[in-house]
């Protein structure tokens, strides 16, 4: 399972990591449409791989109204050699003084779909989220429901974050409750450093511990259950449209 909402990379040391792994909508953003494309050393969300152990394409489009409402699609290589993710989110954000909040919703799509190809890297799914942040602190709960690759009833699942940005250092803590199938519920901390080169041009490095508890899946590859340690790098470029 994948990415959530990147809207205009605000966190972009989280955001190339996890593919727009933070499901932070930005409470302030210059309405308009943009797009952005960018590279990834390794695709991670949520501390989970999504392309092995190689290095991922990604880039999407993104629209937001002065009302705070949104819309965008994303989408990424995964597998290897499993088609794309492909991802549709929409959603309001806003702020109230200090106090930022939003409310989304995204699908995640796939080019190679569980319910329909047997070389599927996941099957689609939609999930809701509810965003809340104060300063540079931030916490997500998000919720969907997931069909299981090799058939069977849907999973429900739940996700919870919270983190911190100052200064383009960012940290990260989240949980997942069977996010990851299999029964798996799993832990990640994520910690980063972004910064930009050049107009509309950031680069970022993160360095993702992540925790399954349950043995026969590590970080996306068959193994016994234990804590891996992911270093990613990526360079994300944004343009106003």
């Amino acid at each position: 399972m994948k990415k959530a909402t990147q809207l205009k990379s605000l966190l972009v040391s989280m955001a190339i990591a996890t593919s727009a792994a933070m499901t932070f909508a930005p409470a302030v953003v210059q309405a308009g449409a943009s797009a952005n494309i960018g590279v990834v050393s390794q695709y991670l969300f949520r501390g989970i791989a999504q392309n092995g152990t190689a290095a991922a394409a990604q880039g999407g489009l993104d629209y937001e109204a002065d009302s705070g409402l949104y819309i965008g699609t994303w989408a990424s290589q995964v597998g290897p050699s499993k088609g794309l993710e492909y991802d549709l989110y929409a959603g309001y954000s806003g702020s109230f003084g200090d106090l930022s909040y939003g409310l989304g919703a995204t699908y995640f799509g796939y080019t190679k779909d569980g319910g329909s190809d047997t070389n599927a890297f996941d099957s689609s799914y939609l999930e809701g989220t509810l965003t809340l942040g104060y300063g540079p602190v931030s916490a997500s709960y998000s919720s969907g429901s997931h069909a299981k690759l090799s058939g069977g009833s849907d999973v429900s699942y739940s996700v919870a974050t919270i983190g911190v940005e100052f200064y383009g250092i960012s940290a990260t803590y989240g949980m997942g409750d069977d996010f990851a199938g299999k029964g798996v519920d799993h832990s990640w901390i994520d910690i980063g450093y972004s910064t930009s080169v050049a107009e509309g041009t950031d680069i970022g490095i993160n360095l993702i511990n992540s925790d399954k508890k349950v043995s026969g899946y590590t970080n996306g590859v068959s193994g016994s259950a234990e804590d891996n340690m992911s270093l990613v790098v990526g360079i994300t470029k944004s343009f106003d449209l």
